[in-house]
């Protein structure tokens, strides 16, 4: 709560950025503690506004670091970012022609505003959402199995060249805004 109210000092009395923690734990290792903080902070932040944040997979009070942890915070941070661009309300995104054109006698699965829009949506990196059947399929992994083939996969690729162009693209958006 202390650093709800620092950003709420510091948004709207002195209109400066303000700093948070986002993806950290007090946890030893990447296990069930460490995400379930992990995501409060990362909830915490987008909540309270901060802009600022750090600490994306610290372990043990930042005196450890882990990938594993890394990963599963993203996926939290992808599910924020989702929430927190909301519902838009406009005549196109609450189907009011599909509503009118599929009628009461039938579904929208097949609509093409339904598969349009549902394309939109956010999708889990590491999440499984499959039935037990198809997961037991697939070979029952845990979010901390996929968490691993996930760093080996990111590991597996070369770095990235630098696009100063797109660095410049970014940081202009941030300036006007």
């Amino acid at each position: 709560m202390a650093q709800a109210g620092l950003c709420e000092l510091g948004r709207n009395l002195y209109q400066l950025p303000t700093w948070g923690f986002a993806g950290c734990s007090a946890s030893k290792c990447a296990d069930t503690q460490a995400i379930n903080e992990a995501s409060t902070y990362i909830f915490m932040a987008g909540l309270t506004g901060s802009n600022l944040n750090h600490d994306l997979g610290y372990l043990d009070f930042g005196l450890t670091y882990s990938f594993d942890l890394l990963v599963m915070a993203n996926e939290s941070v992808g599910q924020l970012r989702r929430i927190l661009e909301g519902i838009p309300l406009t005549r196109e995104t609450m189907a009011l022609d599909a509503i009118r054109e599929v009628g009461p006698a039938s579904h929208f699965l097949a609509s093409e505003h339904t598969l349009d829009y549902f394309k939109e949506n956010w999708f889990p990196g590491v999440t499984d959402r499959s039935t037990f059947e198809r997961w037991a399929e697939q070979g029952a992994t845990t979010m901390e199995d996929r968490c691993k083939a996930k760093i080996k996969a990111i590991l597996s690729e070369p770095p990235l060249a630098a696009n100063a162009q797109a660095i410049d693209a970014v940081l202009s958006r941030m300036e006007s805004k």
